[in-house]
């Protein structure tokens, strides 16, 4: 009885819907091959943009900025560690605006 494993359909044509034709083992590493370059330029690209997120320019918030993030809890402890380890603090991933008590007050989170 064959290996399940090594069993080659004469024509590749009628591999089930949905799913990869069977080949032989040379065909398969070529597309392999061809799918590892790929994946490593995505991972380059990948790469690069953090690179260039890294590298974006910081803005100096004044002592009445409050920063928080979509779920309004507030996330200054963030953004100053950013701060002070060189990090910009636009990869915080939150919203700077001004306190209520400012002179240019944010209008109210919804839900509060």
């Amino acid at each position: 009885m064959e290996d399940a494993m090594t069993t080659t359909p004469s024509d590749p044509t009628t591999a089930l819907p949905g799913r990869p034709p069977i080949v032989d083992l040379a065909t398969w590493q070529a597309a392999r091959d061809e799918l590892l370059v790929r994946e490593k330029a995505h991972t380059r690209e990948g790469d690069a943009l953090a690179a260039a997120c890294r590298r974006l320019p910081m803005v100096e918030l004044d002592g009445t900025v409050e920063v928080v993030d979509p779920t309004a809890r507030s996330r200054s402890w963030t953004c100053s560690r950013a701060a002070t380890s060189s990090w910009s603090t636009s990869t915080c991933g939150t919203t700077a605006r001004r306190t209520r008590g400012s002179a240019r007050a944010a209008p109210p989170r919804p839900g509060t």
